[in-house]
């Protein structure tokens, strides 16, 4: 008779920027929009050409492709693109409307019916809003295609000869963001 009272699992435990930002995967947009708009999401990598994957290197080197750049992203591999790029000025302080400039040239290209590709510096899901630009690409009706990219996180030490675990040394590795959501400092363990 007094049935205990059934679970409500919408969101209620989860802080308001997780209601906000998190949104169900169960129904994704198509890959290619009606038009033929898509968009791919693309690590550079931390600068050097010799160091892009083979699918970067070959998305941003296909003249078809109007590629939307990271300010970061070095002159080497900017002298590989072969198509249209805007370059984004995401700079300290200027982050928001720089990031509504990006949201708009690639809407912009989507509508086109163009093949969008997103540069990224590093891979773009290391500290890189790439989840952030993968729901917002969503909400434009597309689902990105992502190709990872080499993140300078561990491959700085590596090119130093530092490894980043070491058997007896280091078991783990712990990375965080220099800068949070509007500028906040980072929460960190407690070791």
């Amino acid at each position: 008779p007094n049935a205990p009272k059934p679970t409500n699992n919408n969101n209620e435990n989860k802080n308001e920027n997780e209601k906000e930002t998190i949104k169900p995967l169960a129904r994704r947009p198509p890959k290619t929009l009606p038009n033929g708009g898509s968009i791919t999401l693309v690590g550079a990598g931390p600068g050097s050409p010799d160091l892009l994957t083979v699918a970067a290197y070959k998305i941003i080197t296909d003249p078809s492709n109007y590629l939307i750049v990271d300010r970061l992203v070095s002159r080497e591999i900017l002298d590989l693109i072969q198509g249209e790029y805007r370059i984004a000025n995401k700079v300290p302080g200027c982050q928001g409307v720089a990031q509504d400039e990006i949201f708009a040239w690639c809407k912009e290209g989507l509508e086109g019916g163009r093949s969008v590709v997103r540069l990224k510096i590093g891979d773009p899901f290391i500290f890189g809003r790439g989840g952030e630009e993968v729901l917002e690409f969503r909400e434009f009706g597309v689902e990105p295609t992502v190709i990872p990219g080499v993140s300078a996180a561990f491959s700085a030490p590596l090119l130093a000869s530092i490894p980043v675990t070491h058997r007896g040394v280091s078991n783990q590795v712990v990375m965080c963001t220099g800068y949070g959501r509007d500028n906040t400092s980072p929460s960190l363990f407690q070791y």
